[in-house]
């Protein structure tokens, strides 16, 4: 199953067209519930907290963010149309062998 965690329309269909998506299933945020959801062989893009990305690359999922790296500090938390996002660089990197070491 395919997995956008996003609450931006604009950005959705960006997405589901760059990965040539049939079906997925969008959420605004990964709950405990959606986290639950998740299996192994799912691919699962957005852009999530490190942890929530180590959590579903161990249970087995593929993780892809979505970045943005030339994106107006005044645009974010705002919907951006589908231009915005090309003009922002919009990227979706796949996240391989993830490791977090806690030091406290």
């Amino acid at each position: 199953m395919d997995w956008i965690v996003t609450r931006h329309y604009a950005t959705a269909k960006y997405i589901e067209k760059k990965a040539k998506l049939k079906t997925f299933t969008r959420v605004d945020r990964v709950s405990k519930g959606v986290l639950e959801d998740i299996k192994r062989g799912d691919r699962v893009y957005g852009i999530l907290p490190i942890y929530l990305a180590q959590k579903i690359i161990e249970k087995g999922a593929e993780y892809y963010a979505i970045i943005l790296p030339k994106v107006n500090p005044d645009k974010w938390n705002k919907e951006l149309t589908q231009a915005e996002l090309i003009d922002s660089g919009i990227e979706i990197h796949k996240i391989k062998n993830l490791q977090m070491v806690k030091v406290q």
